[in-house]
């Protein structure tokens, strides 16, 4: 019987992924919170593309997500392209209107067309 191993362990890159797969040998590496931060991780993107945020605002929108997902999930991928004060600003956001209005502010994401 063959069992196969994956490596797992606050990845965050395409980068870190490669490297510990090559270090490791191992048959898989997990890569949660990287891709939870960056969707786009795998197309070879470092940080999450304006694109990709768009994408997940219409998704979440479509599907109704509870505003906590909707936010969270926000919170991660928005984590490298905004800086100190504009995540204290955005975490405090209560409702998706708000977050929209900071996102078509703060990116141009405009949905409302």
């Amino acid at each position: 019987m063959s069992i196969p191993v994956i490596a797992n362990g606050d990845i965050r890159s395409l980068k870190e992924a490669e490297n510990v797969w090559h270090m490791t040998g191992t048959d898989g590496v997990m890569v949660a919170r990287g891709l939870l931060a960056n969707p786009a991780m795998f197309a070879g993107y470092e940080e999450t593309p304006l694109k990709c945020i768009w994408d997940w605002v219409d998704i979440a929108l479509e599907l109704g997500t509870p505003y906590m997902c909707f936010h969270q999930h926000l919170m991660y991928m928005m984590e490298k392209i905004t800086s100190r004060q504009e995540k204290k600003v955005f975490n405090a956001l209560s409702s998706t209107s708000a977050v929209l209005d900071y996102l078509t502010d703060h990116y141009g994401i405009d949905r409302s067309s």
